[in-house]
C-alpha cells in the first residue's frame, strides 16, 4: 500500500509515514522525512545560561535563566521576565474576580470553593505529618501531636497549623522550610531557642512561678514519662476553670493559685492533646 505525501508530494509505502488514529487511514498525511524536517527547521537553539537581556516590560536587564521558556520565540525565551509576568497574572486575576463579583450567586459560589480547597489542603497537611516521626524522639503519634517546626522563624510566611486559604503549591512550599516534632519536643525546642525566663521584680510572681515548676517536677499522670518542664501542662479535669494555670501568676495569690491547681492533671503535652 502507498501513499501520497501531503508535504513533499511523493508517493511513499504506509511504513514512511507515523501513525495517526484520527486519519482515515490511521496514518499521517505528512511522511517521516518531512516531520522529522520540520523538526530540525524548528528546532530552537537556547543562549548560554549567563546571556544577559533586557526586559520589555519593565527595562531591567537580567540572565537569560529569570525570563519563563516559549516554543514559539526564536530565542526559546518569552521577552518578558518571570516577574513581570507574575505581576500581570495577579492583575489578571483581581480584575476576573472583580467581574466575577457582579454576578449573582458568586459569593456563595466563592465560598464553596474556598471551603472545599481548605479542607483538601488540611487533609494533606494532617497526612504529610501523621505519615512523619517526630525528627527529634523518632516516636509516632496522631497528626494532632505533631508540629511543623520552622528552622529558619526568619523564613516563615505563616503558620501551617492555621491554615486558611492557602493553596497546596504555598503550603508544600512552607513544609520545606520545616521539620516534623512531636508537641513535647517543638515546647522544648522553641523553649531553647527563647532561653530562661526574663527576671520579674514582682516577688508573687516569682513565688508563683517556683510553685508551678515545682508541681511539675512529676511524671505524665497518663504516660508515666517525665520529660522537661516546658513540655508539661496543667489539664483541667475537677471543678470550675477560671484560667490556665501558667498565665495566674501575677493575678493570684498563693492560696487561689494552689485551689487552681488543684482541679488538674499534670500530663505531658502530648497526652494533653490526645485529651482534647
Amino acid at each position: 500500500m502507498e501513499k501520497t505525501c501531503s508535504k513533499c508530494g511523493r508517493n511513499k509505502p504506509a511504513s514512511e509515514f507515523y501513525r495517526n488514529k484520527g486519519g482515515r487511514d490511521g496514518l499521517r498525511t505528512d511522511c517521516k522525512a518531512c516531520v522529522q524536517e520540520r523538526k530540525k527547521r524548528m528546532e530552537i537553539v537556547r543562549p548560554p545560561t549567563d546571556t544577559i537581556r533586557t526586559c520589555t516590560k519593565c527595562g531591567q536587564e537580567k540572565l537569560i535563566v529569570e525570563f519563563p521558556f516559549s516554543s514559539i520565540h526564536s530565542t526559546g525565551y518569552r521577552p518578558h521576565c518571570l516577574e513581570c509576568k507574575q505581576d500581570a497574572g495577579r492583575k489578571s486575576q483581581i480584575t476576573r474576580r472583580k467581574l466575577l463579583s457582579k454576578q449573582p450567586g458568586y459569593g456563595r459560589k466563592e465560598n464553596a470553593r474556598l471551603k472545599k480547597r481548605f479542607k483538601t489542603v488540611k487533609s494533606m497537611v494532617q497526612h504529610l505529618k501523621e505519615s512523619t516521626p517526630c525528627r527529634m524522639c523518632g516516636g509516632k503519634f496522631p497528626y494532632y501531636c505533631l508540629d511543623y517546626h520552622h528552622l529558619d522563624s526568619k523564613s516563615k510566611k505563616f503558620s501551617l497549623h492555621r491554615i486558611r486559604s492557602t493553596s497546596k503549591t504555598r503550603a508544600l512550599k512552607e513544609m520545606e522550610k520545616c521539620v516534623v516534632l512531636c508537641s513535647c519536643c517543638h515546647r522544648l525546642a522553641e523553649a531553647e531557642k527563647r532561653g530562661d525566663f526574663h527576671a520579674s521584680k514582682n516577688t508573687q510572681k516569682v513565688r508563683n512561678r517556683q510553685i508551678i515548676l515545682q508541681a511539675k517536677s512529676v511524671p505524665c499522670v497518663d504516660c508515666g514519662t517525665m520529660f522537661p518542664l516546658p513540655a508539661m501542662d496543667f489539664d483541667h479535669v475537677r471543678g470550675e476553670k477560671l484560667g490556665c494555670v501558667s498565665r495566674l501568676t501575677a493575678r493570684f495569690g498563693k492560696t487561689r493559685l494552689l485551689e487552681e491547681m488543684a482541679k488538674c492533671d499534670v500530663v505531658c503535652a502530648n497526652c494533653h492533646r490526645i485529651r482534647t
